[in-house]
C-alpha cells in the first residue's frame, strides 16, 4: 500500500513541475488568461490530493476519553435600589447597586 501511495505523490509531482514548465515557456500572456491558468492551476493541484489518503496503523496510542470539567454553581447576589439624591451642588439618579453574597464556585458530579 505504501509504494502506491509513493507512486501516486511522484505522478502528481510530475504534473506540478510539467504544469510548471509550460507556466514559465508560455510568460507571454494577457492579465486574463493569467488569472484563468492560475485558477486552473489552483483547482488542479487542489483536486490532485483528493484521492490520497493515509490510514494510521492499529498500534498507534489509543485516544483517550475527553475528561469533563467540572461545573461552576452561579453566584448569589441582591440589589438594592438607591433613589435620586441630590449631594451638594450634583444630582444623582437612582439606580441599582448589585452586592454579592455568595461567589460562585466549582461543584464536583
Amino acid at each position: 500500500m505504501e509504494n502506491k501511495c509513493k507512486a501516486k505523490v511522484g505522478s502528481y509531482h510530475s504534473l506540478i513541475a510539467a504544469v510548471t514548465v509550460v507556466a514559465i515557456s508560455t510568460s507571454c500572456t494577457t492579465q486574463g488568461e493569467s488569472i484563468t491558468f492560475g485558477l486552473g492551476l489552483g483547482a488542479a493541484t487542489g483536486a490532485g490530493g483528493l484521492g490520497y489518503k493515509v490510514k494510521k496503523s492499529a498500534a498507534s496510542s489509543p485516544t483517550l476519553p475527553e475528561p469533563k470539567p467540572p461545573k461552576l454553581a452561579a453566584p448569589k447576589y441582591r440589589s438594592i435600589w438607591v433613589p435620586s439624591k441630590i449631594d451638594g451642588d450634583q444630582y444623582i439618579e437612582g439606580h441599582r447597586v448589585y452586592i454579592i453574597e455568595n461567589h460562585g464556585k466549582w461543584v464536583a458530579e
